[in-house]
């Protein structure tokens, strides 16, 4: 058998070891090419790009704690001392003492955080509506009804109670035979104009209306001052 060799001269494997090595470097480009690629999103060459489409980045906020909300700034125990400074003064002229009825109590207070809320002072809240109405609109059905309101006096529930004693339009209300029940409700806002408002609720239940809706029974606003201290009275009486 006859074998026969090529011999290769020095250029001839540097010529070899050049092909190889650019052939390696190529791979290894697009190695590094197409790992780049991957981490950036890019299309393959091979791929055409469709429409870019941008979808809104939506972030879940954390469900807030719940927090309690805050009470109205009625003062029970100054609502107390004013309705048993007034049962005093109806005990000390041998009349009976007034009820304490939840709806008019509902109902003073409301009106007493309207005036201390909207800085007003009177017997037409800041909706339109009267004494009356408001005592209604808490659940009470009236025959008889009424109110007095005060305001400043420093919060000192004995002076208004022997301001309204003093007054006759207010001791009237105080002393009437037309009411059975009563509710007081007091508010202290330091950011209004007067700080503290006072308003008490009389009435007298009924079954049934001695008027009609179409003839309602008149309430006859009067309103008083002095000291710089003012007050006034609403009655809605037969």
């Amino acid at each position: 058998m006859l074998t026969s060799r090529t011999a290769f001269g020095p250029q001839q494997r540097a010529a070899g070891w050049i092909s190889s090595l650019t052939l390696a470097a190529l791979l290894v480009w697009i190695t590094v090419w197409a790992a780049t690629a991957a981490r950036a999103g890019d299309p393959s060459p091979l791929e055409t790009p469709g429409p870019a489409v941008l979808l809104p980045l939506v972030i879940r906020q954390p469900t807030p704690e719940p927090t309690a909300t805050p009470a109205p700034p009625y003062e029970t125990a100054v609502e107390q001392q004013i309705m048993d400074l007034i049962n005093a003064q109806r005990t000390a002229n041998e009349l009976p003492p007034l009820m304490v009825a939840d709806e008019l109590t509902l109902a003073a207070r409301r009106h007493s955080l309207d005036m201390a809320t909207n800085g007003f002072t009177g017997h037409i809240g800041s909706d339109g509506t009267t004494a009356c109405q408001r005592i209604e609109q808490a659940g009470y059905e009236w025959v008889s009804c009424g109110e007095i309101i005060a305001w400043g006096f420093a919060g000192d529930s004995q002076w208004v109670v022997d301001w309204w004693m003093n007054s006759p339009v207010h001791r009237a209300m105080i002393l009437s035979t037309y009411f059975d029940d009563f509710g007081c409700g007091y508010v202290r806002e330091p950011n209004s104009t007067w700080v503290t408002y006072w308003t008490v609720n009389f009435g007298r239940r009924a079954e049934s209306r001695s008027t009609s809706a179409d003839s309602p029974m008149p309430c006859v606003p009067t309103r008083v001052s002095t000291f710089g201290a003012p007050s006034s009275v609403e009655w809605c009486v037969p």
